[in-house]
């Protein structure tokens, strides 16, 4: 493989995936997971999984001409949250309407979630009206029983 001189292609696939209509949750979730859990959780990871073996990969991207020739090589999942600092990794989904809509988004949430679990990724996911919710002990204690983990929630404002 060609070691590309110009990642424009990089930098293009990273600044778009900025532009996300949920970013207030994931800020959100970033701050409580921080707080109630200890867990520090990234928006800006990518997930790269073999192709043939399905397990998770360390990819340097650079090495790679185009988008194109490193999906022919990888499956792709952009998390919408990483927490690395947890035993297994956990991926955070935090999804829409959007991935119910039709059977191809379907068909590629579902692929996502077999990738996941196939690379030894816990996955956390929410809908985006769990994150919504207006009482925020409520999002915390349906986080902490979908992690397996104990909070302690208190009424002080956030």
């Amino acid at each position: 493989m060609k070691y590309m001189k110009n990642l424009a292609w990089i930098h293009r696939d990273r600044r778009e995936r900025y532009n996300d209509y949920d970013i207030d949750e994931k800020f959100r979730m970033v701050y409580l997971l921080k707080k109630y859990f200890g867990l520090t959780a990234v928006t800006d990871e990518v997930l790269f999984f073999d192709r043939t073996t399905h397990l998770r990969v360390h990819v340097d991207q650079s090495k790679y001409e185009s988008k194109q020739e490193l999906v022919r090589h990888y499956y792709v999942h952009y998390p919408d949250l990483l927490i690395k600092n947890h035993k297994p990794v956990i991926a955070v989904e935090i999804d829409g309407d959007v991935h119910w809509q039709n059977t191809k988004a379907l068909k590629q949430t579902n692929k996502r979630n077999e990738h996941y679990e196939a690379g030894g990724i816990k996955m956390l996911w929410l809908t985006k009206n769990d994150v919504l919710v207006k009482d925020q002990s409520d999002l915390i204690l349906n986080v902490a029983g979908k992690l397996g983990m104990s909070v302690r929630v208190t009424n002080d404002s956030d």
